[in-house]
């Protein structure tokens, strides 16, 4: 069931004295059913708006409608609005800027109500008048069709529905179609004499967007300055939606609780002199600041999945939003940086000692990226126990958790809003060693890749490691592999690819809510591959642009960085020297592509994205097969040791194989000629140029024949010589 949520000011008036006031919507179905495929609307009605003599000021009042996407969906809303998305679930209608006093704002619906209360005018007289406010236009899918007022959406300050049952009734007569109505009434609409934006915690807990913890009743906008005072009885927590607001002040004693998949957008400047609290587990919490200020403390902890000693599982890259926080601060814990020169991880903390964490204390250095592991031999008992409330896979970005616990000197104390990173920052990275960089996000909120601009010296993808798939995610220029996305995580550390010294600029035009957990490529022609076996995968993907060379791209390509996991396979393509997860080509008719893992066994490679093309055939070198992958997945046995340059994938129709030489594939690509020959065929291939000299002759091997050649930006002839039949093919070498 999806919700649609429609929030519009029906402008209901108080006195300076709270005031009881009744309100009437109906909402009306076509009297006939649509056929699949056409469009129809439901009509929302006000019948009744009783108002009491004396009204001046005007209160909001929010409307939820719910309806099974499955069925219908939802094209669009009149009159026009604004629409501000907070997830895939719900949807909030805003109109634009206040009426002025006594002036009418055209176009607005909320003219209609103010006119009710304008001088000289009887409210009563406009109350019992029917007024549309909404023409909801729905596409007929198919089925039965369940469209009701949403109850979980009314006002704190509204009673419960004056019937019971609404909901299933509702359903069960706009299944049939019919021109029905139905009531439903608010009553008791207290007035908006409250404070905006100041938080009371009065409803039944401390979530931001339930109406009763705000002193207006009100959830507030981006227009709207918020201060959270100490002693509420609850503090405010921001979960599954994005809040927005102006400026934001948060008292002495008083919280904020950021949860993993919330966010808040704050226009204006922050003041926190008491605790901004943040929680990253799978998405991440976050914040999207325009300066801090205030003497309060903050916090961002971070789940972390554990691995056993000894293995590679259970490292995760990490970066501190905090400017230096300490890595003295994660009791428990195996810290590493990495060294571009050396091409290797290096210890920071090869074990924290509670004991004497200045030991191996080092300040954690905004957008740089950190490797961590949890020790799970570490039990937390004498003389170093867990602080209270701390668990051992959650690492605290801050140190506020060290705080008073016996440890005492050495650790760090609770992090300054000050600390907080926001800004502009200037990430220096290395080439000459493995030319990989292991950088950072420094923000508590995520960073859009697609807005950072990459610099000459830096090749444009970005990698993340997945510890739950054992493996590396990767994303460049709207295509990704293993859930790469162009959002970068807060508190995640990624590599970058460089081909000089140079910086990356990041400020905070470039932050977003990220919080979108699956990925589709957003891009055109474009083949996704999936290799899977012994519970893991990898994905390699090819794409075509009129843009991309045959050769290594920068802006295009993503060089592959394999697992290293032992049972983890990897498949990716190649552009000359390099192995390649995201291969962007010109139009080609096949591509080589390789395949390996460290264990035997039996494999499987699957086409689980394939745009329009109408022809993704995967030939297998080893047995001679050819399988057409739009028709379903290709299974192999596989053995360690066998040559790793396995497969082709052809994006024209083959024919039907009748000899041996049939199957001879030849094609080039950078500055080798690749020559694809059965075992049973024997004899020469020789290479002759457009003089016809011979430049190349060598005996035919069984299998992937490399042949390089000098001459560059020319065509070869290519010969296949067997006892009974000649192959030629001719390639273009650039």
């Amino acid at each position: 069931m999806k919700k649609l949520v429609l929030i519009f000011t029906i402008m209901l008036g108080v006195s300076s004295i709270f005031a009881q006031m009744n309100a009437t919507f109906r909402l009306e179905m076509p009297a006939v059913a649509p056929n699949p495929g056409e469009d129809f609307f439901v009509e929302l009605w006000l019948d009744v708006l009783d108002y009491p003599a004396g009204v001046e000021t005007m209160k909001s009042c929010q409307i939820g409608l719910e309806y099974d996407e499955a069925n219908v969906v939802a094209v669009s809303t009149g009159p026009p609005f604004n629409r501000h998305y907070y997830n895939h679930n719900q949807m909030f209608i805003d109109y634009g800027a206040p009426i002025a006093d006594n002036v009418p704002n055209p176009g607005d619906l909320r003219y209609v109500f103010y006119t009710t209360v304008a001088p000289g005018l009887d409210p009563s007289f406009y109350g019992g008048i029917p007024m549309k406010l909404w023409d909801i236009k729905f596409n007929y899918v198919g089925g039965d069709i369940s469209i009701s007022f949403s109850e979980e959406n009314a006002l704190k300050s509204v009673e419960p529905f004056s019937t019971g049952g609404k909901l299933a009734t509702i359903a069960t007569k706009l299944s049939a179609w019919d021109d029905l109505f139905y009531d439903m009434t608010f009553v008791n609409i207290v007035g908006n004499t409250g404070t905006p934006g100041l938080w009371t915690g009065g409803a039944t807990s401390g979530n931001w967007f339930l109406t009763g913890n705000w002193d207006d009743g009100i959830i507030p906008t981006a227009t709207t300055d918020v201060t959270i005072p100490a002693g509420t009885p609850h503090n405010p927590v921001i979960d599954n939606f994005i809040a927005d607001c102006q400026a934001m002040q948060i008292d002495a004693g008083a919280e904020l609780h950021i949860m993993d998949a919330g966010g808040l957008t704050a226009t204006g400047l922050t003041t926190n002199n008491g605790l901004i609290m943040m929680h990253g587990n799978n998405i991440g919490g976050s914040l999207i600041d325009n300066g801090f200020a205030g003497a309060g403390t903050f916090e961002y902890a971070r789940t972390l999945t554990s691995g056993a000693p000894g293995t590679h599982f259970g490292w995760h890259y990490v970066s501190s939003p905090v400017n230096n926080t300490m890595t003295g601060d994660f009791v428990g814990y195996w810290v590493k940086n990495w060294n571009e020169a050396g091409n290797t991880f290096t210890d920071i903390d090869p074990w924290v000692d509670c004991t004497n964490p200045s030991a191996f204390n080092v300040a954690m250095m905004a957008g740089m990226g950190y490797s961590v592991k949890q020790d799970l031999n570490y039990t937390g008992t004498t003389p170093c126990p867990l602080p209270t409330g701390v668990i051992g896979d959650v690492i605290t970005f801050g140190g506020d958790y060290m705080t008073g616990t016996p440890y005492g000197a050495g650790f760090t104390a609770p992090a300054m809003m000050a600390n907080v990173n926001t800004g502009a920052f200037n990430l220096g990275f290395t080439a000459g060693g493995s030319n990989y960089n292991l950088l950072g996000n420094p923000y508590p909120s995520a960073i859009d890749w697609d807005a950072v601009t990459i610099p000459a010296g830096l090749n444009d993808a970005v990698y993340y490691w997945d510890e739950n798939m054992d493996q590396y995610a990767t994303y460049i220029a709207g295509a990704g592999t293993n859930g790469g996305t162009n959002e970068v995580p807060p508190t995640q550390g990624f590599f970058v690819d460089a081909t000089a010294n140079g910086t990356l600029a990041l400020d905070n035009s470039m932050r977003v809510h990220g919080l979108a957990q699956y990925y589709k490529s957003d891009v055109n022609d474009i083949v996704r591959l999936v290799a899977s076996a012994n519970n893991f995968s990898d994905e390699t993907v090819i794409r075509f642009t009129d843009e991309a060379t045959a050769g290594f791209d920068k802006q295009f390509d993503a060089k592959k960085l394999l697992s290293g996991g032992t049972e983890v396979p990897s498949l990716y393509t190649h552009a000359g020297s390099d192995i390649i997860s995201i291969n962007s080509q010109p139009a080609v008719e096949l591509v080589p592509m390789s395949f390996t893992c460290s264990i035997s066994g039996t494999y499987e490679i699957a086409a689980t994205e394939t745009s329009e093309f109408s022809h993704v055939v995967l030939e297998d070198i080893l047995t001679g097969e050819q399988h057409d992958l739009l028709t379903g997945a290709y299974t192999f046995d596989y053995t360690v040791g066998e040559n790793v340059d396995r497969f082709i994938v052809h994006f024209t129709p083959l024919g039907t194989i009748e000899n041996s030489f049939d199957n001879i594939t030849i094609w080039s690509n950078e500055n080798n000629i690749y020559v694809n020959v059965p075992s049973t065929v024997k004899g020469d291939i020789v290479v002759v140029n457009m003089m016809g000299q011979e430049v190349l002759r060598t005996d035919i091997a069984p299998g992937m024949n490399i042949l390089p050649v000098d001459d560059v930006n020319t065509y070869y002839v290519v010969q296949v010589i067997g006892s009974e039949d000649v192959k030629t093919g001719k390639v273009y070498i650039k």
